[in-house]
């Protein structure tokens, strides 16, 4: 499966919430890199790319966005919650936008950062499809 939502483990009492995550866990892959988005005031698309290698892991801590994933199947979700989790296999279009100001969105992925495995070419992602 190429994408899939996931619910995430919240450990609660009167002090709160507490979600853990964890390495081919919680999520089907060794987390090798974390990154964040937030403070898009102006509302701006990210992404509008699909990557070769890399699968990664997005959950909305704050606010909420819309993820729009295409791997031949096109696929819309909103992520509105920080015990859910949205994993992504390498090989997908993945287009974001719709961020609420607050939105804070974290991303793990199991490969470090390469540029050369990224393609924002949407005719060459369709016949890296073929």
């Amino acid at each position: 499966m190429k994408c899939r939502v996931y619910d995430l483990k919240v450990n609660s009492d009167a002090r709160g919430n507490l979600v853990a995550i964890e390495s081919l866990k919680d999520v089907c892959f060794d987390i090798k890199r974390i990154f964040y988005i937030y403070g898009n005031q102006n509302r701006l698309p990210r992404a509008g790319h699909a990557n070769r290698q890399t699968s990664e892991a997005l959950i909305c801590l704050q606010g909420n966005c819309r993820v729009v994933l295409n791997d031949g199947v096109k696929r819309e979700f909103i992520l509105d919650r920080p015990d859910r989790l949205l994993y992504i296999a390498s090989g997908v279009w993945v287009e974001l936008d719709g961020f609420t100001e607050d939105c804070i969105l974290l991303v793990l992925a199991n490969d470090d950062y390469k540029q050369d495995i990224i393609t924002d070419n949407y005719h060459e992602f369709l016949e890296m499809m073929k």
